[in-house]
């Protein structure tokens, strides 16, 4: 997503045409087209006029959104300190079902190793984290045991410099409800390709609209080409519930 691209968006959100936007800004309807495909750019004031009558701020009209320092992570860390609160909790957990030592002890060892095979991968998930000049990514296995062992080792870090980068899909995955007990939710990810013609899926853990069309924007000026081909920022931008959008009938 690109200047102009932000500038006709919010156009078409707020329901001006070019002659009307052109009317409130006291300038040439001219001036607006060549605004939105790049011939020219605003000056300060109409920025600054434009930000006043769509009521959002300079960044969101510029760059898509807040500024978001980096480093800017997405998803939660793994840490020796969480590994432990988890043990800790579980453990009590354990000794709580048990009786505190009132069933057999083998009951208690069953549900602690339990916890720390299949509960303990559970709550993790994978992360990365925006830097100013690379992406580093933790990305956790699917599997039970595989991702417990990659949480023992607590080394799964991989970086991939924006010059390594040729090119970053954004994907909107949406899971069919096959019963009212089905609790898998959608999924949200970028795939990234690089020089190697590997692909590294980053999984959107948080809310996207607090960031990623900003990264977009940041992703296009280090020459990073970005495809969109279900037009997630613009549902981000216009507000819209992606879950909503896609589960439409």
């Amino acid at each position: 997503m690109l200047q102009q691209d932000i500038l006709k968006l919010y156009r078409k959100k707020y329901n001006y045409t070019q002659t009307a936007l052109a009317d409130q800004l006291h300038v040439s309807p001219q001036a607006i087209s060549k605004w939105e495909t790049r011939d020219s750019l605003p000056s300060i004031d109409n920025l600054l006029a434009l930000s006043d009558l769509y009521n959002i701020s300079l960044d969101e009209l510029v760059q898509a959104g807040p500024y978001f320092k980096k480093p800017f992570t997405v998803g939660h860390r793994v840490s020796w300190k969480r590994l432990v609160i988890f043990v800790l909790v579980w453990t009590l957990f354990s000794l709580f079902v048990t009786g505190f030592g009132y069933q057999p002890w083998w009951l208690f060892a069953v549900i602690m190793l339990w916890g720390l095979v299949v509960v303990l991968p559970i709550i993790f998930d994978s992360y990365w984290t925006i830097e100013r000049t690379h992406i580093s990514a933790t990305i956790l296995s699917d599997r039970f045991f595989e991702k417990f062992s990659q949480l023992l080792k607590h080394d799964m870090k991989e970086k991939v410099n924006y010059s390594d980068i040729t090119l970053i899909t954004i994907r909107y995955i949406a899971k069919v409800e096959t019963s009212p007990w089905d609790f898998w939710r959608d999924e949200l990810v970028l795939d990234l390709v690089t020089n190697a013609n590997t692909t590294i899926r980053l999984p959107v853990s948080v809310p996207a609209s607090t960031f990623l069309p900003q990264l977009i924007m940041f992703l296009q000026r280090q020459h990073i080409d970005v495809e969109d081909p279900q037009g997630i920022v613009d549902k981000l931008l216009l507000g819209e519930n992606l879950h909503d959008k896609f589960h439409e009938k």
